[in-house]
């Protein structure tokens, strides 16, 4: 930064939407030029923040100490929202927690395992636990096959329990984390903070994360769009980080159109450039190969950058003749 207020300034507001650590005295300053004839010295300004190295949709093994502050629940937890606090949830119980800075850098833990982890399972069977839900959080075990078993008289049936019932039904596809092909579940069963639980319960065959689309093709085009901040240019260009750019954005995509909390902390775009007679070949298609189609994001909550960009020019003109 080249002024210590912007640093501060820009600090300040990531503390208001998301969660990290700064301390005092982090702040750093360099020296870029100095004029000895007039005195003045240009510095470049520094500062330092720990993000926590969990992103949403991770499975967490939740410490032993924390665990009994929290109330004793399943460990293994699922972090499915991040805001100034960390948010996770137990798909057994349906318990869910809450962690800010603070706790969350006292008792620091990684994710065991990510997204680049998941699995995509069948829902052979469903059985719902009607009395137990909470908000959105709806319970039911379920029969799942892995994707490769399918169409094998002797596959395994892994069994677990979702609190995921009011989005599921049988016949469905999911993302999951198969715990029995992880590469610490050895590990996993004898660790500390989950030992004490194993005692008394039994660990399910896989955790559930989210339901699975069948997403059309890369060539289809979205009706909206997102604004992102100019980049500078890189004249080296390294082709490998360019695709997983790519798959990146494409994953986030996906992660708005089927998380409406998520959309409503970001604003969406109506794409002009988008038409609908390729949309209507592309969704006759897909209803030849699938029986159900992924989410879309209603008309409704796109925005107009055409008509916020007059209600822009409006209030500017308003503040320049109160001026």
């Amino acid at each position: 930064f080249s002024s210590k207020s912007a640093s501060q300034t820009f600090m300040s507001f990531l503390h208001s939407i998301i969660i990290l650590q700064t301390r005092n005295n982090q702040l750093s300053k360099r020296l870029i030029s100095h004029d000895h004839k007039s005195n003045i010295a240009n510095f470049k300004y520094t500062m330092y923040a720990e993000l926590p190295p969990i992103c949403r949709n991770d499975l967490c093994l939740i410490p032993l100490k924390l665990q009994k502050k929290c109330g004793g629940y399943s460990p293994l937890m699922i972090c499915y929202k991040i805001t100034t606090t960390l948010h996770f949830v137990d798909p057994i119980s349906l318990h869910t927690i809450e962690l800010d800075s603070k706790q969350y850098f006292r008792y620091f833990f990684k994710s065991i395992s990510n997204i680049q982890h998941l699995s995509i399972f069948y829902v052979m069977g469903m059985t719902r636990n009607k009395s137990l839900h909470r908000g959105k959080w709806k319970s039911a075990e379920l029969e799942l096959v892995r994707e490769n078993d399918l169409g094998d008289d002797q596959a395994p049936i892994l069994e677990t329990v979702t609190h995921l019932a009011g989005l599921l039904k049988e016949g469905d596809m999911v993302l999951g984390y198969d715990l029995h092909q992880l590469s610490s579940h050895d590990d996993l069963i004898h660790d500390i903070n989950l030992k004490h639980y194993l005692k008394k319960h039994k660990m399910p065959d896989v955790i559930v994360i989210k339901k699975h689309y069948p997403y059309y093709s890369k060539t289809t085009k979205r009706k909206w769009k997102l604004k992102s901040m100019v980049k500078e240019r890189e004249y080296n260009v390294d082709k490998y980080a360019a695709e997983r750019e790519k798959v990146d954005n494409e994953i986030f995509m996906r992660e708005i159109e089927q998380d409406f909390d998520l959309r409503c902390q970001i604003k969406v775009y109506k794409d002009h450039g988008h038409t609908k007679k390729s949309n209507n070949t592309n969704d006759d298609n897909n209803d030849d190969d699938f029986d159900e189609k992924p989410p879309e994001i209603p008309d409704n909550e796109l925005i107009d950058e055409f008509a916020e960009m007059k209600i822009q020019q409006n209030d500017n003109n308003n503040n320049v003749e109160e001026g």
